[in-house]
């Protein structure tokens, strides 16, 4: 008897020892569990409090227009849950036109929790070359061989002249700088003809016409398709907002190129131009050009 006594203690004990790991083992899961949680729901408080300093350095640009400006202490909306702008701009004459904002969310309850991210803000033009139609390359080659960088283009587009310029039509035709091609009966009038060949800086609007051009800056072809052809070269971006049902075909062909590059000088022509809008009519450089979360 002593010895079965003896081992039915030694189960006892055992099994009392399983049971108290065991609860042990699920007082730890909870916890760890518990903390997986709060670290979750922190890290959607920060990347929340990261969009609200993106939304604030957006508002900051608008009222101030700084070229650069970095928070000389986090922005705090509670205690412990702050957030921290950083706006490196690009200027053109000592007018901004373009920013990068960097915005860090931190809950400082739990360590190590924080969300960044970056936007960058400016004119509405994200390409060289958008239509409402569609775009081809007679001949040899293709359309990358005219359009820099390869693939900055965008067919059967929506858009109007509000949504980019974020300004009237009326307003646009007030500013200095603005140049107006009408066009003639036959609409075969060659742009390079009207202009001497030269090139012409600021926004150019072409109603109805199909022809050839060399410009810098923004060109703006209302109500028809564009024939760009020859040795002609656009350093900027183009817009063709073609309103015939259906939309044309704009044309690229010859050695005619459309450089929307940093390196080509496009930014910087499309920059210059909306430095020139900007200075009166501020609001046309408020866009949303990338939205990005940094990992």
């Amino acid at each position: 008897m002593p010895k079965e006594k003896g081992a039915v203690l030694g189960i006892t004990v055992t099994f009392l020892l399983v049971f108290i790991m065991l609860g042990l083992g699920s007082v730890y899961f909870s916890g760890a569990q518990a903390l997986a949680i709060q670290k979750r729901v922190s890290g959607i408080e920060a990347f929340w409090l990261a969009e609200a300093g993106i939304q604030s350095a957006m508002q900051f640009i608008i009222n101030n227009k700084p070229i650069d400006y970095t928070d000389s202490s986090p922005q705090c909306l509670s205690t412990g849950r702050c957030y921290r702008r950083e706006i490196d701009g690009t200027a053109v004459s000592n007018v901004a036109v373009r920013w990068q904002i960097d915005s860090t969310g931190t809950v400082g309850t739990v360590s190590g929790v924080n969300s960044h991210l970056r936007v960058n803000f400016g004119p509405n033009v994200l390409r060289a070359f958008t239509t409402t139609g569609t775009i081809d390359s007679p001949g040899s080659g293709g359309i990358d061989d005219h359009i820099e960088p390869d693939g900055s283009y965008l067919v059967h587009a929506t858009f109007d002249l509000e949504g980019i310029f974020k300004i009237t039509e009326a307003q646009i035709l007030s500013l200095p700088g603005i140049d107006i091609y009408t066009n003639t009966a036959n609409g075969q009038v060659r742009i390079d003809q009207v202009t001497g060949g030269a090139a012409v800086d600021g926004v150019t609007w072409i109603n109805n016409n199909n022809g050839t051009a060399h410009f810098s800056g923004v060109i703006w072809v209302e109500g028809a398709c564009l024939n760009i052809n020859g040795d002609h070269m656009v350093t900027g971006a183009v817009f063709v907002h073609d309103t015939n049902t259906p939309p044309g075909e704009t044309q690229i062909s010859g050695n005619s190129a459309i450089d929307y590059s940093e390196a080509g000088g496009g930014i910087a022509a499309v920059d210059a131009v909306f430095a020139n809008i900007g200075s009166t009519y501020p609001r046309s450089l408020h866009a949303v050009l990338s939205w990005e979360e940094v990992h």
